[in-house]
């Protein structure tokens, strides 16, 4: 333990160094007066015995410097006195500190930001007691994907499993109508199993959390646990907002607690607001996924392993218990077929830590491109760093040769100007983490996910690295190049050499061919939005709103719904600047959800073709309030109720399909007679093929009564304008039902989420690295010209024009930037085909893309040299030899 004193002995020198100084002083002086008297006592006069005491003793600095490097810890010490030079060093340069910093903070920053989403959806764990030693189960049948569980397997596992601590069940939901404080709205709901948070070791920040007694009886316990960003938002932090009612689809529920701000749930981008108990959901959500029901797959079911269990020892004791459970199930029905055919499913078992993780397989590979595309950023800041280095080593040439004249040693120099690029690359990162946790709200909403994005010690860490490696890696170059410095031309500030020297042209063609791969990829994403956008989707968007409700948990089914849907109508039609309204089942872009399979007499399917084929469901005035052209016959009217004839319409595609050149209107079909044609929508997305399509007026279909509709109004203005009136005449009818609202507009725009965000980031960032190779250029260009203001002289007073030194400086970089763009051209062709399935109706060697990018590079590269070789241009050649 001897070596632990030694440095508590070093550590406590850092911080009491005037006592530590005074106590060296009193006991050197102590040595000398001991010595003297000595001295005095062998017949010595006083000074000749205190001359001689000195003599003996030594050096006094010295002696102090060997104690003084002994108490304390000299690394550190230099270190401190290295940063606080540094800074004055920067401080004395501002406009190099600022552009370094800035540089710096941009490309960590956009590292950062794409870091920490890529942490949130594929790394980070659920914030749980021990989320390592969780588990997912899911149903596995060859050559199926996996499925939830249905209850009764859930129970099965739950009471009689030997591997699993606790065993937790939960299924989240979008879109329940909540109402708190007299207001409806949709909102995220979640049905747990009574032992959910015990089991995942959540604790409640007021109130209590849900226990299994809660969950014993169906419908027995109508207790809610909120989250806390609805406590906080409704309630406004309130402890009293436990045992206070909210009302769920219109069923009341005591609010018992309130969960942690820090908990997200369990389903990757769903984030509950409101949980309750598995026993409460045929009350909440009737005629949907009855407990009881072993036929019915819905449960993500998670559990809880014993200490010393391995996965592979759950699932091999799992799928025993799973077998028996598929064997009594069957019961009599259990033939030699249907053994065999059970015997081939299992239960699967998969690391559940991040809970249930879909947005992994969704989002995986947009991260992976962008983290490449800001990773290629931080390349090029980089290498600005290193540029702006070199341009500033070239100013303090002559400050760096006295210090080397002086016998300061190289390696010291080294650690002081690594210190300055490691102070830049640090401000950097913290002005970038702030940039990027700013930056990544943005993103979000770009992604349309519910995460909570924050510092943790992994980005922290990622971004630390990263201001270290940059700093390190490219200081290091300029500080070895500053400090091989000659010293008779530095101390007479002469300079020499052509041009850019081999350094230097590395770093401008590396963040060249960067910069165009950057910006090529950049036009190809912007031209494929384009492309997107003047897609003809055989709609009108404009002036369309869009009002979203599920009127069945609230117990509107059958006649009753089709009557709610009429009487909104009524009001919403009644309302001022309405010129049609409508219901709609499945409304353009979005994916179609019914499928019915239709005969339609003469049409005789080649090889056993089957006829199934989109049905939607609409009401009267569907194709006017949508802007879709009726191409013959007529739009669906009031008169097409459940009294009238069932008639359909048809879009082109499925009247070229089966009627070719023949009229259609007029034939009958299984599904009803054709009263008109009208123009292909497109649905799914607008990169998707028109599909044909049967529509059918909504109230002749009673079947889809019970499923949720949209309203969609046509108005003469701004269609959100009309929001509060339509909220208002909902409230009128039933205050319980809750609607989303949203325009046809944003819901194109939705559906072009993943390439706006493409094309957004990806322009910013190509135009930031279109910056930055600038800013190097000019370094570049700035360092030379500084390098050879005498030669530049000698050149004008022979007679050089200013013209041919301009040409000159500029000549020597611009070939540098050709050089880049060669090899920046076939690694863009190469990443344009690793992004092909992202571009529509572009080729990845689009001609126009890789013109448009070149001149662009060409254009800000040609002014960013021109700027400093003009002013190399106007040099006066009397102040430029007085140099030598």
């Amino acid at each position: 333990m001897f070596w632990l004193r030694v440095l508590a002995s070093r550590i406590r020198g850092l911080f009491s160094k005037r006592h530590l100084e005074r106590e060296l002083d009193e006991e050197l002086r102590a040595h000398i007066e001991m010595a003297t008297e000595e001295n005095v006592r062998r017949g010595m006069r006083p000074e000749e015995a205190r001359q001689a005491a000195r003599r003996e003793f030594g050096g006094m600095e010295q002696t102090k410097e060997v104690y003084r490097d002994w108490r304390g810890l000299p690394l550190a010490e230099t270190f401190v006195r290295d940063v606080r030079y540094g800074l004055r060093m920067l401080r004395r340069s501002p406009a190099f500190t600022t552009v370094a910093v800035l540089s710096m903070a941009l490309g960590i920053g956009a590292n950062t930001a794409i870091f920490s989403l890529i942490d949130a959806v594929l790394f980070e764990s659920l914030p749980v007691h021990h989320p390592e030693q969780l588990v997912l189960l899911w149903q596995e049948a060859s050559g199926h994907d996996t499925v939830p569980l249905s209850y009764p397997l859930y129970s099965q596992i739950r009471d009689h499993n030997a591997v699993f601590s606790g065993v937790v069940a939960f299924h989240a939901f979008k879109g329940w109508s909540v109402r708190s404080n007299g207001e409806a709205e949709p909102t995220t709901g979640q049905f747990v199993s009574g032992n959910y948070f015990s089991v995942l070791g959540i604790t409640a920040v007021a109130g209590r959390l849900l226990s299994p007694d809660d969950d014993r009886v169906a419908g027995g316990h109508p207790v809610a646990v909120i989250s806390y960003g609805l406590w906080k938002r409704k309630f406004a932090l309130d402890p009293a907002a436990a045992g206070k009612v909210i009302h769920i689809f219109g069923h009341p529920f005591t609010i018992i607690g309130v969960t942690p701000p820090q908990f997200f749930g369990t389903q990757a981008g769903f984030l509950p607001e409101v949980t309750v108990p598995l026993s409460m959901q045929p009350v909440v959500m009737p005629g949907g996924m009855f407990a009881s029901d072993s036929h019915t797959s819905w449960l993500y079911v998670m559990g809880r392993l014993k200490p010393g269990t391995s996965d592979l020892q759950a699932r091999a004791s799992l799928n025993v218990l799973y077998q028996q459970f598929l064997t009594a199930e069957a019961g009599p029905r259990l033939t030699p077929e249907v053994q065999r055919r059970l015997s081939e499913q299992s239960l699967a078992v998969a690391s559940g830590s991040q809970g249930l993780n879909r947005l992994r397989k969704q989002f995986s590979f947009p991260l992976r491109i962008l983290m490449s595309v800001v990773g290629m950023v931080l390349l090029i800041a980089c290498a600005n760093l290193a540029s702006l280095l070199l341009a500033r080593s070239a100013a303090r040439r002559k400050e760096i040769a006295v210090r080397l004249a002086i016998g300061a040693g190289r390696f010291r120099l080294i650690r002081q100007l690594l210190t300055e690029s490691l102070l830049v690359a640090f401000a950097g990162g913290a002005l970038g983490l702030a940039f990027a946790f700013w930056s990544d709200t943005l993103l979000l909403k770009f992604f349309a996910v519910e995460l909570k994005v924050q510092p943790n010690v992994q980005v922290l860490g990622f971004t630390a690295a990263l201001c270290f490696l940059s700093g390190v890696l490219f200081g290091l170059a300029p500080a070895l190049r500053a400090t091989r410095a000659d010293l008779s031309s530095a101390l007479k500030q002469t300079g020499g050499g052509s041009g850019p020297r081999r350094l230097d042209q590395v770093l401008v063609t590396t963040q060249v061919a960067l910069s165009l791969l950057l910006l090529v990829g950049a036009t190809l994403f912007v031209r494929s939005l384009q492309n997107l956008k003047n897609v003809d989707a055989g709609f009108n968007r404009e002036h369309v709103l869009l009002v979203g409700q599920d009127p069945a948990p609230n117990g509107y089914k059958g006649h009753r719904a089709a009557e709610l849907y009429k009487m909104l109508l009524a009001k919403v039609e009644a309302l001022p600047t309405v010129r049609s309204a409508t219901v709609v089942q499945d409304t353009p872009l979005t994916e179609p959800s019914w499928f019915e399979n239709i005969s339609i007499p003469g049409y005789t399917p080649p090889g056993g073709e089957e006829l199934n084929t989109f049905f939607n469901h609409v009401g009267a005035h569907f194709f006017e309030t949508f802007g879709i052209p009726v191409l013959a016959g007529r739009d669906f009217e009031s008169r097409d109720d459940e009294t009238a004839p069932p008639v359909i319409a048809i879009n082109e595609s499925m009247a070229r399909r089966y009627f070719g050149d023949v009229n259609p209107i007029g034939r009958p079909t299984s599904a009803g007679t054709i009263i008109a044609v009208v123009k292909d929508t497109k649905y799914d997305n607008l990169r998707a093929r028109m599909r044909p399509v049967v529509y059918c007026p909504f109230l002749q279909s009673q079947a889809s009564w019970n499923g949720a509709h949209l309203l969609a109004i046509r108005t003469a203005g701004d269609p959100i304008l009309l929001a509060p009136f339509v909220r208002r005449v909902v409230r009128e009818i039933d205050p319980n039902l809750s609607i989303s609202v949203n325009t046809m507009a944003e819901l194109v725009d939705d559906s072009l989420r993943e390439e706006r965000l493409f094309a957004a980031l990806t322009s910013l960032l190509g135009l930031l690295a279109l910056l930055l190779v600038c800013i190097g250029l000019y370094g570049v260009v700035g360092y030379a010209v500084a390098r050879r203001v005498n030669e530049i002289g000698i050149r004008m007073a022979l007679g050089a024009k200013p013209a041919n030194v301009l040409w000159l400086m500029m000549r020597e970089s611009l070939w540098l930037v050709g050089a880049g763009m060669a090899i920046g051209l076939p690694l863009a062709f190469a990443a344009a085909h690793c992004v092909a399935s992202l571009l529509f109706g572009l080729n990845p060697v689009d001609p126009i893309s890789l013109v448009l990018s070149l001149l662009m590079l060409l254009v800000c590269a040609t002014l960013a040299v021109y700027l400093p070789a003009r002013f190399a241009s106007r040099v006066d050649p009397m102040i430029a030899l007085h140099y030598e």
